[in-house]
């Protein structure tokens, strides 16, 4: 074999074993030789924070990747990482309702003007399951008793404490599948941030993660591969990939949400949550696409993704 190729080979295995739940939306999502979504576009996982110097050149050299979409809360992860010295962060302005309706409007309009280094790299950092996800769902499901013990915790500096009890009393009965549904009804103003990203072609190719590249990533992907007119069932499957994704660090996730008070369901990923999911978004909305007209991402928002994913809507 040639040498040459085993170099190549395993340089391309160290930024590799360093990612979790790493896959190529648009390979993920091609069955039957049918192509939705364009290879070598968008690229999700789990988080790039234990990239090395010399991985990220090799992430970036492979992939050519020039917008990172980061949907993790400020409580997640570390600063001046080496992904962070090569994509600085670029802030997302709010958007404005007029602008959603307006089919003229581009989105650069709504980016800051914040200066970029030569090569061209951002980030953007659009926390998912923020404040609106706080206020709307969990504070709203609190008894009082449990608000007060929280508002303790919150109040002496023990947020690990106050983490736990969401965990163990809102989030763990709750349930996965019913976290995703009140994803999409809370985190609406989140998810056009989001979403918005993706109209841009000069932002191509992306890579969009959470900590494990499943929930908040998950729904993210899902929403885009229904713009794209990927079938439910494929859709599923692609979710349930994330299951042998993270196979390798299972033990160590099922440890770790336990500290913040979850089950081992919310380490999963069984074909049956996204199911579940769809279903619900067609039974309360008409589907994907309805969906994201009634939170403002209307057609004209939805035709500029396709116009940049989708292998028919760029030979039209």
């Amino acid at each position: 074999m040639n040498p040459t190729s085993n170099a190549v080979q395993n340089e391309e295995g160290a930024y590799i074993e360093a990612l979790i739940n790493f896959r190529d939306v648009g390979i993920s999502t091609k069955v039957d030789g049918q192509q939705y979504v364009k290879d070598g576009l968008i690229f999700r996982s789990g988080t790039l924070d234990q990239l090395s110097n010399d991985q990220v050149e090799q992430f970036i050299k492979a992939h050519n990747i020039k917008t990172i979409l980061d949907l993790r809360t400020s409580l997640e992860g570390k600063d001046n990482l080496p992904i962070d010295k090569n994509f600085p962060t670029t802030a997302i302005e709010n958007i404005k309702a007029i602008d959603l309706i307006t089919a003229d409007v581009t989105p650069e309009r709504h980016e800051s003007n914040q200066p970029e280094t030569d090569h061209g790299r951002k980030k953007y950092r659009v926390n998912f399951a923020g404040r609106s996800f706080e206020r709307n769902v969990v504070w709203n499901m609190c008894t009082l008793w449990l608000k007060l013990r929280l508002i303790f915790w919150i109040l002496v500096g023990n947020k690990v404490h106050a983490t736990l009890l969401v965990g163990s009393e809102i989030l763990t009965p709750m349930g996965l599948p019913t976290m995703y549904k009140q994803f999409l009804k809370a985190c609406k103003n989140e998810i056009l941030d989001a979403l918005r990203i993706f109209t841009d072609p000069t932002n191509y190719p992306i890579h969009v993660h959470c900590t494990q590249g499943k929930d908040r990533t998950g729904m993210v992907c899902m929403l885009l591969q229904g713009i794209a007119g990927v079938p439910e069932d494929v859709i599923v499957a692609d979710y349930a990939r994330t299951q042998e994704g993270l196979a390798p660090v299972l033990p160590q996730m099922i440890k770790e949400m336990a500290k913040s008070g979850l089950s081992e369901e919310f380490a999963t990923a069984r074909p049956e949550y996204m199911r579940e999911v769809l279903t619900y978004l067609k039974s309360e909305y008409g589907g994907i696409l309805p969906y994201l007209n009634s939170i403002g991402f209307g057609p004209s928002w939805q035709d500029r993704i396709r116009k940049n994913i989708c292998p028919e809507a760029a030979s039209n």
